[in-house]
């Protein structure tokens, strides 16, 4: 069993992890904004719905919807979940602190960064 210290110094831990983790996603969120949005972006109609207070943002096209939902990982990675409607799941992907991906690249398999 912890000790109150040791307790304490994880739950820092954490918070500092989920903090810097919780920013990426935040700069993640403000640059889809920035360009699925912008006069210069080739697919019009794109209706974009931040709400990063509750660690989420939404997006709209062609009337489907879609909510890219931000976590932390039991394994300290920041996590994005892709909800479609009420509930059903279309994908996910993990990154780290550093902004880096579990996804690639299909031609070169080059990570992807969030």
């Amino acid at each position: 069993m912890l000790g109150a210290k040791q307790l304490y110094q994880n739950m820092v831990k954490v918070s500092q992890r989920y903090e810097k983790l919780k920013g990426l996603f935040d700069q993640f969120c403000n640059l889809a904004q920035s360009q699925l949005t912008s006069q210069q972006c080739p697919v019009k109609g794109i209706l974009f719905h931040p709400d990063l207070q509750d660690n989420q943002f939404g997006v709209t096209f062609a009337g489907v919807s879609v909510v890219f939902s931000f976590s932390l990982s039991q394994d300290s990675q920041g996590t994005v979940t892709c909800i479609k409607g009420a509930e059903t799941q279309v994908g996910s992907f993990s990154f780290s602190g550093q902004g880096d991906t579990n996804l690639k690249t299909v031609e070169e398999g080059d990570v992807l960064g969030i």
